[in-house]
């Protein structure tokens, strides 16, 4: 069944398939935010930094199940599946929209 999401947020599960162009810097804000396994990323360039060295360091997908709004936040339940260490495993994408883009993005 497909979800449907955000274009950002669309775009940013896009820019992370297998042989698609790392595009992601331009679906997030330039002050955007990112909280990852206990790290802080700020700002595109970093965010950019995480998003290569997670790739480089792990094969993995990710495919979203499914999708609510809560506090303002956008919520995708995701199934991340590859070679890291309790795979599968579903978390919560929490994504905080601002003009289209995304400003803040928690893995939980």
């Amino acid at each position: 069944m497909a979800i449907e999401l955000p274009a950002a947020i669309a775009g940013y599960f896009a820019s992370d398939l297998p042989g698609e162009t790392d595009n992601l810097g331009q679906f997030f804000t330039e002050d955007a935010h990112v909280h990852d396994e206990g790290e802080d990323y700020d700002g595109r360039d970093e965010i950019v930094a995480w998003r290569t060295a997670a790739k480089q360091r792990y094969t993995y997908t990710a495919e979203p199940l499914a999708v609510t709004e809560r506090d303002s936040n956008t919520i995708v339940r995701t199934r991340l599946e590859g070679n890291f260490p309790g795979s599968p495993v579903d978390v919560d994408f929490i994504f905080r929209l601002r003009d289209g883009l995304i400003a803040g993005l928690e893995v939980a």
